[in-house]
């Protein structure tokens, strides 16, 4: 199949998605040398199939959604899996904690090679793999940011935030502390294991975070 072919029909798969060249080109299309990847996709915006939203990232096709959605859900999920999570201000805007949104949407996720500006977005890359329910790595991690954040908070938002981190705190498990690859400090960690053992939730979370760092 012409490596053309391959691209085209990648964009007409995911109609209403993002078109990120370098993560594409670096993990999907990985048969295809990078100028080709960028040559191809060139051309595509030429046809109307691709539509430049800012240097290496492409909106496909139409949607109902706004282009800022539609890279949000770009950056936070692949499908229905979960490979992002938003971060600081914007996490605590979206919980309800902040009144005023952030101009800079701030975005950790595995669907980023490096620390890069797009559109209002600023995106860093990590590892972690945010999965909720029974596994709660993606509760633990939000609940560290409610920790590490905490400054953040009005005095009226007070009493919400309480009731936030114990509930993203109260599922956590040390199989979900195991899945968390970076992002906040050691004595982070020994703050959340201090409000897991005040709420009685046995846990191993800095064992954990000691014995895994050095496989970051």
């Amino acid at each position: 199949m012409k490596e053309s072919t391959i691209i085209k029909e990648y964009c007409l798969a995911n109609q209403g998605g993002v078109f990120d060249v370098g993560y594409l080109a670096e993990n999907v299309f990985k048969d295809i040398s990078y100028d080709n990847v960028r040559q191809i996709v060139r051309r595509l915006a030429k046809s109307g199939l691709l539509r430049q939203y800012s240097k290496g990232m492409y909106l496909i096709g139409e949607s109902d959604k706004t282009d800022e959605e539609r890279l949000l859900n770009y950056y936070l999920f692949e499908g229905e899996i979960r490979v992002g999570m938003l971060r600081g201000e914007s996490l605590f805007y979206e919980l309800g904690l902040l009144d005023k949104k952030p101009e800079t949407i701030v975005v950790r996720t595995a669907r980023a090679s490096r620390e890069e500006h797009v559109g209002p977005f600023l995106v860093t890359f990590n590892f972690t793999h945010y999965g909720s329910g029974s596994l709660g790595s993606y509760e633990i991690c939000v609940a560290l940011e409610l920790i590490v954040n905490r400054r953040l908070v009005d005095l009226k938002h007070l009493e919400k935030y309480n009731e936030l981190l114990e509930k993203y705190a109260s599922a956590y498990t040390d199989l979900g502390m195991k899945c968390i690859k970076g992002g906040y400090s050691g004595n982070d960690v020994v703050r959340l294991a201090d409000l897991l053992e005040d709420m009685d939730i046995s846990n191993r979370a800095v064992d954990i975070y000691v014995e895994t760092r050095h496989l970051l």
